[in-house]
């Protein structure tokens, strides 16, 4: 574990990749604008925690921590996601509240191990079909964005339990809310 919490780190040295058997790194409240592509030889990461920082891009290699289950990227200035995060199929937890994301790639349906998807005040406007094969998501916060509908396909996640969609631009209630609340599905509008 290798905790740098509340730091003023621009960036990490590429030497980070000498920590072979490193599975925790918190990188909370730092001033981090770009991670360097070693980071995606952490092959034992299993948690990576980096909100509150400044980064607008992750690195291509992110895509090859085949280990991790939680990634937090909450309060930073990501405007996309690289297709690459498909890769992640071990994780559980996706954190990535408070950024300027518009749209999530389809390959975010490949994140079959997902359990939480925190998406709250981006700017997306739409969920990707692909969403619908994430059948172990239990929790989908998508609070304070811009959606307008939602894909009937959301029916098929089965596993869901919470579905948050407070202060977004729907303005009728879409036929798939109604069978989600017959399932007993908590649902916050």
């Amino acid at each position: 574990e290798l905790n740098l919490v509340g730091n003023d780190l621009t960036t990490l040295p590429e030497s980070i990749t000498m920590l072979k058997s490193l599975q925790k790194l918190e990188l909370y409240s730092n001033n981090l604008t770009t991670l360097p592509q070693s980071i995606g030889n952490l092959k034992s990461l299993k948690k990576l925690y980096l909100g509150f920082n400044q980064l607008s891009t992750l690195p291509e290699s992110i895509g090859n921590l085949s280990s991790l289950e939680e990634l937090d990227l909450v309060k930073n200035k990501l405007t996309t996601l690289l297709e690459l995060i498909g890769n992640l199929k071990s994780l559980q937890k996706l954190k990535l509240f408070n950024n300027q994301l518009s749209t999530l790639p389809e390959s975010i349906g490949n994140l079959k191990s997902l359990k939480e998807l925190h998406l709250g005040f981006n700017q997306l406007s739409a969920l990707p079909e692909s969403i619908s094969t994430l059948k172990s998501l239990e929790y989908l916060n998508f609070c304070g964005n811009q959606l307008s509908t939602l894909p009937g396909s959301i029916t098929m996640l089965n596993s869901l339990e919470i579905l948050d969609l407070e202060k977004n631009k729907l303005k009728f209630l879409p036929e798939a809310i109604e069978i989600l609340e017959q399932r007993g599905l908590t649902i916050y509008l």
